[in-house]
């Protein structure tokens, strides 16, 4: 397992004072987790992804445009995120988007609040759920 992505992990975790650092279960997501958990287990959590990345980001794009997530504009990055998140799905760079989803999937799980949208039509109806749609039952957190 390589030591820089290690040592990126946890600069970048000290750097933003993170309480929780969400990570995919992928073969070397798993990896990561084992030796982690030994060290702080409450901080690191594993993401299983069940589905494509766009069948993950479309029921996001509701909580995304209602203004109940605050992304900063006058940030450095934000241009590049930004141009991605406009791109998507059309487009290889697509890493920041799919952690944009993986975070909204946490947050959205931890506050327990779902807006309302029909999965057919994508349409919102605009009432607040207290149990999440079933699309969104793709993304497991352990």
């Amino acid at each position: 397992m390589p030591t820089d992505l290690k040592a990126t992990i946890r600069r970048e975790r000290k750097r933003w004072y993170a309480d929780k650092v969400l990570i995919e279960g992928s073969a070397m997501g798993h990896a990561l987790l084992q030796e982690f958990k030994r060290e702080t287990a409450a901080v690191y959590q594993g993401v299983k992804v069940l589905s494509s990345k766009l069948d993950r980001f479309i029921p996001h794009t509701d909580w995304i445009k209602s203004g109940q997530l605050v992304i900063p504009t006058d940030k450095p990055w934000f241009d590049t995120f930004r141009r991605e998140l406009l791109a998507f799905p059309d487009s290889a760079k697509d890493d920041q988007v799919d952690a944009l989803t993986q975070f909204a999937e946490y947050v959205r799980r931890w506050q327990d609040a779902y807006l309302d949208t029909d999965p057919t039509t994508g349409r919102r109806h605009g009432r607040i759920r207290r149990e999440p749609p079933r699309r969104e039952d793709r993304m497991r957190f352990d």
